[in-house]
């Protein structure tokens, strides 16, 4: 779970603290940040953000698209509010929070006035309406084989907005391209909205720890020098050194305008190794598995029908424990890192592959391009690397539009590890087969 209710809180603690950068577009703006960070610590608000447009046209400014209002914008003002309409994408938690605050992350441009925005408004507002993906859980056959997306999902939601009058007192920023981009950078608002990411990464690591140490616990291979070797010195290493950066951040804070916040030398260091933490935790996971993942029932059915439950629990079990725990682990373990050991990816949608600033073609000729030129690479970060760069060259396209494809394409998701260390540890073999399989899906 990424957006918690304390994920956007640390956004608005930011933005109060950073009053005087609101103020710019007029004191009362300023009022009414504090205002409502006041209310929603007080009254405990869960308060979530939709802050990404759709992806119609990522090459077009928001006032350039042939139809107006395919970004929220303001239609028109009253002596009550503004009134705003169209449409923000993965507007993650929304179903079930109290608030929503509104905004842009993505650079707005000299001509966006009417789509220079930053307010919030309640989730009953007349006009609004959720779009949400489907559940996780209702592609789940069972807690059992599903025990975290069975029952942990904040459900990503496009947002729209139907002519939803915001009254006044709800707006921070209004018709200013300036602020709108200036908001998260200028004021500690991504500093600290990101430690908090970072706190919640750490304690991923500590789960993916515990779950390394009953793996070795059951397999009676916790008292194996190498074994303890694994666990103590790559393991509780890789959460140590993590939990030093967060430690670090909170504890040698960057003090300005009278407040402190955690330093951003340490979280933007921490941003930048935890891809590549993550991709070691999950080799690791693996390398103590073994074989494990390859010997695991279709499904829960295995334990339950008459005709397989004897065989399942005599040759499913281990020395320390009875195969039902045995495979419930595992599958702990499989929905913590699934990308790394399954051989087929979950379902995904193919409009995940499309990258910033493009559109399905890019992203076909990203991913033929890719399988013309991965065959003869090298499987190690620096080749992987110097590749794909110099594809991306060839192809006339930034380096994250030739890595989004690829990257969905191998882990099913657009937040993953990082994309060389990841393909280094799939393999080559396995990296082209879903490269191939992600190209037809998009045709």
């Amino acid at each position: 779970m990424g957006r918690t209710p304390d994920h956007v809180a640390c956004v608005l603690t930011a933005f109060s603290a950073w009053r005087h950068l609101f103020d710019r577009g007029g004191a009362r703006y300023g009022d009414h940040v504090t205002r409502f960070h006041a209310r929603a610590r007080d009254e405990d608000l869960y308060v979530t953000y939709a802050i990404v447009p759709p992806q119609v046209d990522r090459s077009r400014a928001a006032h350039r698209h042939p139809e107006p209002y395919l970004h929220p914008g303001v239609v028109r003002e009253t002596a009550d509010g503004i009134v705003v309409r169209g449409a923000h994408a993965i507007a993650t938690s929304a179903t079930m929070a109290h608030w929503l605050f509104v905004s842009y992350i993505t650079p707005l441009v000299p001509g966006d006035e009417d789509y220079a925005i930053s307010l919030v408004m309640p989730m009953n507002a007349e006009g609004l309406r959720l779009y949400p993906r489907r559940p996780f859980a209702s592609l789940a056959t069972s807690v059992f084989d599903y025990p975290l997306s069975s029952r942990f999902d904040e459900v990503d939601t496009t947002v729209v907005f139907n002519d939803v009058l915001v009254p006044w007192e709800q707006v921070f920023i209004y018709r200013n391209v300036e602020l709108v981009n200036a908001q998260f950078h200028d004021s500690p608002s991504h500093t600290t909205a990101n430690f908090q990411a970072l706190v919640r990464f750490g304690v991923k690591l500590e789960f993916m720890a515990g779950l390394a140490a009953r793996l070795a616990e059951i397999q009676t291979a916790d008292g194996d020098a190498s074994v303890q070797a694994t666990l103590g010195g790559d393991i509780a290493s890789l959460c140590a050194t993590f939990d030093a950066l967060v430690k670090a951040a909170e504890r040698d804070p960057l003090i300005s305008r009278g407040y402190a916040r955690p330093h951003p030398q340490y979280i933007y260091a921490g941003m930048g190794l935890q891809r590549r933490l993550i991709v070691d935790m999950h080799r690791t996971l693996r390398e103590l598995a073994g074989g494990a993942f390859q010997n695991v029932p279709s499904s829960e059915a295995a334990f339950t029908s008459p005709e397989t439950r004897a065989d399942t629990e005599r040759y499913y079990q281990a020395a320390a424990i009875g195969a039902r725990e045995r495979i419930k682990l595992l599958n702990d373990v499989l929905t913590a890192a699934d990308f790394f050991f399954v051989d087929q990816l979950p379902p995904y949608d193919p409009a995940e592959l499309i990258p910033q600033k493009g559109d399905a073609a890019m992203a076909k000729l990203v991913l033929e391009k890719a399988s013309a030129v991965l065959p003869s690479i090298e499987f190690k970060h620096d080749p992987l690397d110097h590749a794909l760069r110099a594809a991306a060259q060839e192809l006339g396209v930034k380096a994250g539009q030739m890595f989004q494809p690829i990257r969905v394409a191998v882990c099913g998701r657009k937040n993953a590890p990082g994309l060389f260390e990841t393909l280094e540890v799939l393999g080559k073999e396995k990296t082209l087969r879903r490269i191939e399989h992600a190209a037809q899906k998009l045709d």
